[in-house]
């Protein structure tokens, strides 16, 4: 506050004009919004920068999963394939051995039947 009215009196005393005094701060105000602007230029060519380096490394990332995936699918099929083929396989033999079992009735008793007289 003393040294705005030492410079505004200073005006007075030399016939300066208020709005010339205040020049150089409209000066600065437009240096400050150059600088901002500058600095979101800056900003925002990093960050497309540094989106383009994750994006690459995601291609590279993703793109060995592809390989892997259709690996695996690969695996799956053929793991499928023979799992059915010896199905077919063994199916009938495994179907006769079982009905030999269930059909094969011989009548006996059973080793703790004790036989009340």
């Amino acid at each position: 506050p003393a040294s705005l009215r030492e410079s505004s009196s200073f005006c007075r005393q030399k016939n300066v004009p208020r709005t010339n005094w205040r020049k150089p701060k409209k000066g600065k105000g437009k240096r400050l919004k150059q600088a901002k602007e500058e600095a979101i230029a800056e900003i925002d060519h990093y960050r497309l920068q540094r989106e383009k380096e994750f994006r690459n490394k995601q291609t590279t990332v993703m793109g060995s999963q592809g390989n892997l995936s259709a690996k695996i699918e690969e695996q799956t099929t053929e793991n499928i394939r023979n799992l059915t083929s010896s199905y077919h396989k063994n199916m009938e033999s495994m179907m006769k051995k079982l009905l030999n079992t269930i059909c094969d009735i011989n009548p006996e008793l059973h080793p703790n039947f004790r036989h009340a007289v």
